[in-house]
């Protein structure tokens, strides 16, 4: 009878320590197979990061691509005789109705939709053709590129601020007879924000676009929302545009870059920079990574299931061991 009851206990002890090292070996794989999981999460996210930064890439071509379609329209109106004529003569109406008709057939055909404007010295408006009843109000403060333009008679492409936020210009000096000193300029302007609205179609995350305020604040003006000392130029979701404060971008501007976790979304900013490479607002792109948390959460549940059945399944065969062992001493 003790013989019995020590081997019993000499059995129980040889399982214990199987079942022991089963579990371990299982634990193991299991913890190795998390961290695999983890790592695969990790990467597909870094991936995404990449992503958008392309994004913000394309952003900045396509905002170069668009200052030399608009600089080429820009020299073209510069040079047409009937525009020379009606600037010497000081005649709004008439380059009014010459270069309308013109306008409307280039937005026909183009989703970059163009404003024309035209500036006589020192930095003067001489014709809004989207606003005409505006005119002969200084601009020189704040329009660095048409102060350039009528100064050294050079043209001048690139982002830049204005009242109503950041645009793509091109601008092109006006000659008359004397062929070194401008009489006016022209700007051809599109507008920063429609073009970041197209990239954005093109994605799948929410995109943004911040103005560094340089441009004093008008009535026509106080309608546009601001963070700090930067303006808001697209919306986006509440529950998104929560997650961006000065303080991050500020710290794009001053890094070039900058990143930040918020819940499942992950924001990247990114500097633009206007006509003289000088800041002028941020680039903002929202990258939602609720997906690949719940794709790496159901693999790691998935992993500790398996792990668990295998326990219960050694635990099962241990037993029935035992059981065995009992019955056939």
């Amino acid at each position: 009878m003790v013989k019995k009851i020590t081997g019993l206990f000499s059995n129980m002890s040889l399982i214990l320590r199987i079942l022991v090292g089963i579990s371990i070996i299982i634990a193991t794989l299991s913890v190795i197979q998390v961290i695999q999981i983890k790592l695969a999460a990790k990467s597909e996210i870094k991936s995404m990061e990449r992503r958008a930064l392309k994004d913000s890439d394309v952003l900045l071509k396509e905002a170069d691509s668009v200052a030399d379609s608009n600089l080429a329209i820009a020299t073209f109106i510069s040079n047409m005789a009937r525009v020379k004529e009606a600037i010497q003569n000081g005649d709004r109406q008439y380059l009014l109705n010459t270069m309308k008709p013109i306008v409307a057939s280039l937005n026909a055909r183009t989703n970059n939709k163009i404003k024309v404007h035209f500036h006589v010295p020192p930095g003067r408006s001489f014709l809004r053709l989207w606003k005409p009843g505006k005119f002969g109000d200084d601009i020189s403060g704040f329009r660095k590129t048409v102060v350039d333009v009528l100064t050294t008679g050079q043209p001048i492409k690139g982002i830049e601020a204005g009242r109503v936020g950041l645009a793509i210009r091109g601008v092109a000096p006006i000659f008359g007879q004397d062929k070194e000193k401008p009489i006016a300029s022209v700007e051809v302007i599109t507008n920063l924000a429609k073009v970041a609205d197209k990239i954005e179609n093109s994605t799948s995350h929410p995109l943004q676009i911040f103005a560094l305020r340089k441009v004093k604040a008008t009535a026509s003006t106080s309608d546009i929302k601001t963070i700090g000392n930067f303006a808001i130029l697209t919306k986006v979701p509440e529950n998104l545009s929560a997650y961006v404060d000065e303080e991050f971008l500020n710290r794009a501007i001053k890094e070039g870059r900058a990143m930040k976790n918020a819940g499942n979304t992950l924001i990247l900013g990114v500097k633009l920079s206007d006509y003289k490479n000088e800041p002028t607002g941020v680039y903002v792109e929202y990258l939602d990574m609720a997906p690949i948390y719940a794709k790496s959460n159901k693999a790691i549940m998935n992993s500790m299931a398996v792990a668990a059945v295998a326990c219960i399944v050694a635990i099962i065969l241990c037993y029935i061991g035992l059981k065995l062992n009992l019955e056939n001493p």
